[in-house]
């Protein structure tokens, strides 16, 4: 993993965000693996924290990071008209508490849709961060296998450098959008987050394991080591210490290697349903 640093100077390759930053919505999509498997949730999770991460892009107020109790990193694309659709995935992981292996938990997989008014012009791609501030709105996210939630309040505190807009609801979360794609008009006014069981018990191969058992006990699965939730572990750290970090080539291979890895489990995982249902 590429050294972290809190300046911009001697970067290797393009940021991310600079990358993308004339790309439309659809593009943007295209870079990212099928969102049937967990592996391809993980992957677009860890593309959402190397966005935050990027040295071009505003700071995550550190306190932030360290008084959350948890986070749901979240891929979400917009489209449509007068209305407007949004459907997205994700995964959402709390933090151990004292004494733990690690200081996150494991990641359970998570889809959102929901809508918004506003003008659409062609599409737009989110990558947010949704820092759960407290242990009520904690739990509420992983014991409910549906949890609503309203994002507008970024509507009202509005663009906060660049592409990123920040919104706080009322109801215990913080979130971060990083927006691409040409867009006019609102976030994400209303939401639902909903806990994808099937593809939590494909990746920790474990029947009828449920996300609060998975985001809450240290002991329910056990992370697969060939994954890239270690990666994410580490950039989560990064965010807290206030620390930027652009990949290497060697991190661009890696990613390389994980994106083909997510594209191989989505279709396995479209083949086990198909046969399922037969």
């Amino acid at each position: 993993m590429a050294a972290a640093t809190k300046t911009p100077d001697s970067r290797p390759g393009l940021p991310p965000k600079q990358q993308s930053k004339n790309m439309s919505a659809t593009q943007i999509l295209k870079q990212r693996p099928s969102r049937l498997s967990m592996e391809g949730y993980i992957y677009n999770a860890d593309k959402v924290l190397e966005i935050a991460l990027d040295p071009t892009t505003r700071e995550i107020p550190t306190d932030l990071v360290e008084r959350c109790k948890g986070v749901a990193i979240l891929s979400i694309f917009h489209i449509g008209a007068l209305m407007t659709m949004h459907y997205g995935t994700g995964v959402v992981m709390a933090k151990n508490p004292p004494g733990a292996e690690t200081k996150w938990s494991a990641p359970s997989a998570c889809l959102v849709n929901g809508y918004s008014m506003g003008a659409l012009l062609g599409g737009k791609a989110d990558s947010t961060l949704v820092f759960i501030m407290n242990d009520e709105t904690m739990k509420d996210f992983v014991h409910r296998p549906q949890t609503r939630m309203g994002l507008d309040a970024a509507l009202a505190i509005g663009k906060m450098g660049g592409d990123k807009t920040v919104g706080i609801d009322g109801k215990g979360t913080i979130s971060f959008a990083y927006t691409s794609g040409a867009f006019a008009g609102l976030s994400l006014q209303m939401g639902t987050l909903v806990h994808q069981a099937k593809q939590n018990e494909v990746f920790y191969n474990k029947e009828k394991v449920e996300a609060k058992d998975i985001v809450l006990s240290n002991t329910a699965v056990q992370v697969p080591s060939d994954c890239q939730v270690g990666d994410m572990y580490k950039k989560l750290d990064l965010l807290e210490q206030g620390m930027t970090w652009v990949p290497t080539p060697e991190d661009m291979d890696r990613s390389s290697r994980f994106l083909e890895g997510a594209q191989s489990s989505s279709q396995r995982f479209t083949k086990s349903q198909l046969a399922g249902a037969a």
